[in-house]
């Protein structure tokens, strides 16, 4: 994250006089704050959010209040805002894009775009590089906005096409092309004094997966790392300020880095709660039987806050109704029953043939 925002600030600072309309100074350091006036050196500053006063706000064009009314609350996330057949960004966006997708300005405005019809390419290139896409659409045709306006009348502001943020795309929900066989996963991660709990979710298949593991355990640190072989994250959910020291260290040693998230803060458990049970009413049922199997209950409060942490999360990008219709909580299994075995003991125990001896002699040959 330091490295793009360092990239975007250089750029910014040798670019910026070519510009005609440039970033406003409220949205760019040091004057750019929080929705609760946090500047970005205080604690607590929430780098998703940005404060525009009604001054500031009444000074734009009706386009850019539009623009700007989505933007500022999805201040960490490039914004794709269509303009026709267009997908067009500006200011800061802009110029990510034109370093990072190759396009040009639009003369000397901080402002570019591509044809809707490579929407699908620009994303998943976007976000393999870490960065965060939302995408705003023209939610009606120019026959309806006429009609609109024709029956209601009104502003300047009422005469734009009306628009809305449809999806956003993280590397973590974003569907894998064809070629890439690794079917990466969301994890969400939740701790105490005594456990780990871990929420994985794999949005290609639907599968959900729940562990709970035990921080003093002498084998933490193998399972956990078993976990990021078998489940490979492409997304990490987690607060790095309370989360174990050495899995933080375990997870820095990847080499492919997922994207680390903080969870989202002062979660309403029981909305999130009634948002699922509205879309899947046999949500909490499945839920309990996958927790019994798992030899817990909803009593288990950090496996029970961790999951509704991964939901909360989709359901701020918009893809909870997606995720919960499409939820797979049947594959599910106590991991704690498996007996797990490394490459030299299957070998030694001849569990499977080998290529350098007689396959008949092995345990999967003799069953078969």
């Amino acid at each position: 994250k330091s490295n793009q925002t360092n990239s975007k600030s250089a750029y910014h600072q040798e670019d910026i006089d070519e510009f005609e309309d440039s970033t406003p100074e409220w949205a760019m350091p040091p004057l750019m704050r929080d929705n609760q006036m946090r500047s970005i050196n205080e604690v607590g500053y929430d780098p998703t959010t940005l404060y525009i006063s009604p001054e500031n706000l009444s000074k734009l064009t009706p386009a850019m209040q539009q623009y700007w009314i989505i933007k500022k609350d999805n201040f960490d996330k490039i914004i794709l805002f269509k303009m026709g057949k267009f997908y067009e960004v500006f200011y800061e966006d802009a110029t990510l894009l034109v370093q990072h997708l190759g396009l040009n300005f639009m003369g000397r405005k901080q402002h570019a775009g591509f044809p809707e019809s490579v929407l699908d390419a620009k994303v998943r290139i976007l976000v393999e590089k870490g960065f965060k896409v939302a995408v705003v659409e023209q939610t009606e045709t120019d026959r309806d906005r006429k009609s609109r306006l024709k029956s209601s009348g009104g502003s300047k502001t009422k005469k734009l096409t009306n628009r809305d943020l449809v999806a956003i795309h993280t590397i973590g929900t974003i569907s894998k092309s064809e070629s890439d066989s690794n079917l990466s996963a969301l994890w969400s991660l939740l701790s105490n004094d005594k456990n780990i709990a871990v929420c994985i979710y794999n949005p290609e298949t639907g599968n959900l997966k729940l562990f709970n593991f035990d921080i003093k355990s002498k084998h933490i640190i193998t399972d956990f790392r078993h976990l990021l072989l078998t489940f490979p994250p492409s997304e990490i959910l987690l607060n790095t300020s309370i989360f174990p020291g050495m899995l933080v260290t375990l997870l820095n040693s990847l080499v492919d880095k997922p994207l680390l998230t903080n969870h989202i803060s002062n979660i309403n458990k029981e909305s999130i709660i009634n948002k699922i049970t509205k879309i899947r009413p046999s949500f909490m049922d499945e839920f309990d039987l996958i927790l019994k199997n798992l030899n817990m209950d909803r009593s288990n409060e950090l496996v029970v806050n961790n999951t509704i942490c991964l939901f909360a999360y989709l359901d701020s990008l918009i893809l909870l109704n997606k995720s919960i219709s499409s939820l797979n909580m049947n594959l599910l299994i106590n991991e704690s029953l498996l007996l797990k075995m490394d490459s030299q003991a299957i070998y030694h125990l001849q569990l499977i043939p080998c290529l350098e001896e007689n396959s008949t002699q092995s345990l999967l040959s003799l069953l078969d």
